[in-house]
């Protein structure tokens, strides 16, 4: 589907989005080159940064045969652990985090930030990814060799702007939540689901969870309903554009998923533009 025919809205209810890869560990790369390349590389652009642990590696399959067990890494006596660095613009809007097998984007908005749509954040993320290559090429460390693209969107559902109760989020989510049970001494507090979708024919999938709860700032506590959707798929070559035409799918398969599971009421207020 073209840019031009996907759901679009003037006022998306998005907080958050992520744009990965995920690449084959760098045995030469450790957590004080990772912060030479922010120094090198990205300083002037995301000149705040802080540590935290790294993000688990994932993987979509698509094999007959059963899954293996997991395997978790042991880590040696004394061993330093790896670390993941994230680094943000001055306004903390942007983000680039780094870790030995995996280099994200996101974008977050904070007060009243505005989604700088996909074309920006493509290119944010090929920027980070194409110094990335640069880095690694000038310290003589190995080339980077992807193994799967992730793209996330996050949206946040206020409670006294999109919905009002809890016998409002069947017409907020149809596409997620059923008519439930229906008896008078019952009524919805709180819920919960979950469901994984192919992106046929086995590129990928689409991952969509749904849950109620509350969000915090220093001000107050809003009640919210939270939509994550993540798409995820396998990168087979070394070819950045195979990875750019992966991103540009979980992105689509996000956006058109996204327009089918929220309702028409919903769709108006957010601005719906096509």
């Amino acid at each position: 589907m073209t840019e031009s025919r996907l759901p679009s809205f003037e006022r998306p209810p998005l907080i958050e989005t992520a744009t990965s890869v995920q690449f084959i560990q760098l045995s030469g790369l450790s957590n004080a080159q990772v912060a030479l390349f922010w120094d090198h590389k990205l300083r002037s652009d995301y000149p705040e940064h802080t540590n935290t642990g790294p993000i688990s590696s994932q993987s979509e399959q698509f094999s007959e045969l059963p899954r293996k067990r997991p395997q978790f890494p042991i880590l040696k006596v004394g061993a330093f652990p790896p670390a993941r660095l994230q680094m943000m613009s001055k306004d903390n809007h942007q983000m680039v985090q780094m870790q030995n097998d995996r280099l994200v984007f996101n974008w977050r908005r904070l007060d009243k930030g505005t989604y700088p749509r996909w074309k920006m954040t493509r290119e944010k993320f090929r920027d980070a990814l194409s110094k990335f290559r640069e880095f690694l090429k000038e310290e003589n460390i190995g080339e980077l060799k992807p193994k799967q693209w992730e793209v996330t969107y996050v949206n946040h559902f206020l409670a006294g702007e999109d919905w009002k109760s809890p016998d409002d989020w069947e017409a907020l989510v149809p596409g997620l939540i059923g008519t439930g049970i229906k008896l008078p001494q019952l009524e919805k507090e709180s819920l919960g689901t979950r469901i994984q979708l192919e992106i046929k024919p086995r590129k990928g999938r689409l991952h969509v969870e749904l849950n109620h709860g509350f969000r915090s700032t220093e001000d107050e506590e809003t009640e919210i309903l939270t939509l994550q959707l993540v798409a995820r798929g396998p990168v087979e070559s070394e070819d950045e554009t195979e990875l750019m035409n992966g991103l540009d799918l979980g992105r689509s398969v996000i956006v058109r998923a996204f327009a089918e599971l929220t309702g028409a009421e919903a769709h108006k207020r957010w601005g719906r533009e096509k």
